[in-house]
């Protein structure tokens, strides 16, 4: 994930502190980069993710782009959220595939490209599982 930059890149903020500019993609994709590669799909919550995980997501980060310890938090409540909205669309995706409501009848062939084979079985069978379909409905 880290490219082997000599320097971190600068992050540039507007008047209401968000982020622009050309590196606000790349920082974008990267923070979408390290929830696939740090964070398993089948863990039901962020809260699992060990602080030895987090400690190396925040290394790399720092590796590649300059943020400060104060932005830390709020760095990893966009990690929880992105991993969340990710994992959702994923958890409608194989939920439309078993019902028919899409195309393909084969949940393989919707497994995303990062995730291991024995990672994606478990995801499914989480996601079709009653004791899950129970706790979506009764939201």
């Amino acid at each position: 994930m880290v490219n082997g930059q000599d320097k971190c890149k600068e992050l540039e903020r507007n008047e209401l502190g968000q982020l622009i500019g050309d590196n606000s993609v790349k920082y974008a994709s990267f923070l979408g980069c390290m929830i696939k590669e740090f964070v398993p799909y089948t863990l039901d919550g962020w809260n699992e993710i060990g602080e030895e995980v987090k400690d190396r997501m925040w290394s790399c980060l720092q590796l590649s782009y300059k943020v400060e310890d104060w932005e830390k938090k709020v760095i990893f409540q966009k990690l929880a959220k992105l991993r969340r909205d990710k994992k959702s669309k994923l958890q409608i995706l194989v939920r439309e595939v078993n019902t028919g409501r899409v195309a393909s009848r084969d949940l393989n062939l919707s497994k995303p490209e990062f995730l291991e084979q024995n990672q994606w079985d478990l995801f499914v069978k989480k996601t079709l599982s009653p004791t899950f379909q129970v706790s979506i409905y009764s939201l």
